[in-house]
């Protein structure tokens, strides 16, 4: 049996956000997929107004197009708008 240790960018569950056309929206990292492909991403989108899941997205595509919420903060702000 072949193991193999994966280190994920961000841990379940982490607050993200990702601005498309003008609007900030806030999603959450829901699960990772590990398979012949490579490694996805599925996040809930639009985790406080309109939470849905994404389809998989390449690791690379999603390190690219999100960013970590720090600080709660930021985080309050957003949720308030």
């Amino acid at each position: 049996m072949n193991s193999f240790n994966v280190v994920f960018p961000y841990p379940i569950g982490t607050y993200l956000s990702k601005e498309e056309d003008g609007t900030v929206h806030i999603d959450q990292v829901n699960q990772y997929i590990i398979d012949a492909k490579g490694i996805s991403v599925i996040v809930m989108l639009d985790v406080f107004t309109s939470p849905r899941p994404s389809t998989p997205i390449e690791l690379e595509a999603f390190m690219n197009n999100w960013e970590e919420l720090k600080q709660t903060e930021d985080l309050d702000y957003l949720i308030k708008r």
